[in-house]
């Protein structure tokens, strides 16, 4: 090797992680320009005509004309977005695919913090959300913004693990206003409200307040105000089917996905779930040890997932705010890894099947997604069963003071 070969190859060596990190980002982007050419059927049914609509009644003028079932902050998104000079195809997947950056970013400092400024595995989350399948099939093919409100959703976690209450639940309201899905999240901080006693009921106020706010070009453009909130009862009637391309446990009962049997199940689906983040919720608060900090994650993640498992009316892409906190859990607990490569697998054939048109053998695909929550509860659950007790006062100790 040469003395100018040698300086490089150690140039390498000492900026192996930024340099990894670009590559990624890289080969990602290249990934995602790629499909963009694909149109959806979301797209092609939802979001074309959406824009269509609201570029034909005057762009921002025209938020006063009913579209979409969306809430409205993504209303005014796709009114802006008639200003963009560029097809609204690549308009959607660009803006997507910039949160999905954005989200992976966040994730990379989320796991720095919870592992103790461990800048490798950050890295390694950083890259794991970019190069994750369904991340890059849900912005890149599919035209959708999940990575917009799991992005807020990571945040908040960030700033409550920070004691940044103010902040926490400002992002949680960011969250909210793009998805419903952001619920998914809620039943954790009702522990941890139970749990740490660190912020006040006056600190959730902060997300309705969110909500009015980015609800009100909308407003103020001629849209009725209860719109605000009847949207998203409108979303949960939707569609009443007791699943819709999701592999949760009602698919041993009704069989494929779509068929009825909706209103008989969904009231007991209901009563089901609440029943078990309930017990979730009482087994966690019985663990007297002062938990590590990456029980945040372990926590939020088990609450969403059991949410999404036991609801009626779960999409596919509903597996998406779970999906990428198990992503960070595998990344700083190497025993959630095979129930996290389960997990993906069941994602990337459930959005397969709706984008690609694939068969699926949805019971086969339901029992991997039930054994997978079964060992993410072995992980999870079964340490605080097996021992009730342990050193240190009560309290996890999750948060900053």
């Amino acid at each position: 090797m040469t003395k100018t070969e040698r300086r490089f190859a150690e140039w390498i060596e000492r900026n192996r992680l930024p340099l990894f990190c670009v590559a990624v980002t890289i080969l990602a982007l290249f990934a995602r320009l790629m499909m963009f050419p694909m149109e959806s059927g979301d797209y092609t049914r939802f979001l074309q005509p959406w824009f269509e609509k609201v570029k034909a009644n005057g762009g921002l003028r025209g938020l006063g004309t009913p579209f979409g079932d969306y809430n409205m902050l993504y209303r005014l998104l796709i009114a802006l977005f008639t200003y963009i000079p560029a097809d609204p195809l690549w308009v959607y997947k660009g803006f997507s695919v910039l949160f999905d950056f954005l989200l992976a970013g966040s994730c990379a400092l989320l796991v720095r913090e919870l592992s103790g400024n461990d800048n490798h595995k950050a890295a390694f989350a950083y890259a794991g959300v970019l190069l994750l399948p369904t991340v890059c099939l849900d912005s890149s093919c599919w035209a959708q913004c999940d990575s917009v409100y799991v992005f807020f959703c990571v945040l908040s976690l960030l700033m409550y693990l920070r004691g940044r209450y103010v902040l926490c639940f400002l992002c949680f309201g960011f969250a909210l206003s793009f998805k419903l899905q952001t619920v998914f999240l809620l039943p954790f901080y009702v522990y941890a409200y139970i749990r740490e006693k660190r912020f006040s009921v006056l600190h959730c106020l902060i997300v309705p307040l969110v909500l009015v706010a980015t609800a009100l070009p909308c407003v103020l453009a001629g849209r009725p105000f209860t719109e605000l909130f009847a949207v998203y009862k409108y979303q949960m009637s939707e569609y009443p089917r007791m699943m819709l391309n999701y592999a949760g446990v009602w698919n041993l009962v009704v069989g494929e996905p779509g068929s009825d049997h909706y209103n008989v199940l969904a009231p007991y689906a209901v009563a089901l779930a609440l029943t078990a983040l309930g017990a979730l919720c009482m087994i966690f608060l019985n663990n007297k040890a002062r938990d590590d900090r990456i029980t945040v994650l372990r926590y939020a993640f088990l609450f969403a997932f059991t949410c999404v498992m036991f609801l009626p009316a779960m999409h596919e892409r509903y597996d998406y705010i779970y999906m990428i906190l198990g992503l960070m859990l595998a990344v700083l607990d190497k025993k959630t890894l095979l129930p996290f490569a389960a997990i993906v697998l069941v994602g990337l054939q459930s959005y397969s099947c709706f984008l690609f048109r694939i068969e699926v053998d949805w019971t086969a695909l339901t029992a991997v997604n039930i054994a997978a929550y079964a060992g993410y509860l072995a992980c999870i659950v079964g340490p605080l069963l097996r021992k009730r007790t342990g050193d240190g006062a009560p309290g996890s100790g999750l948060a900053a003071e």
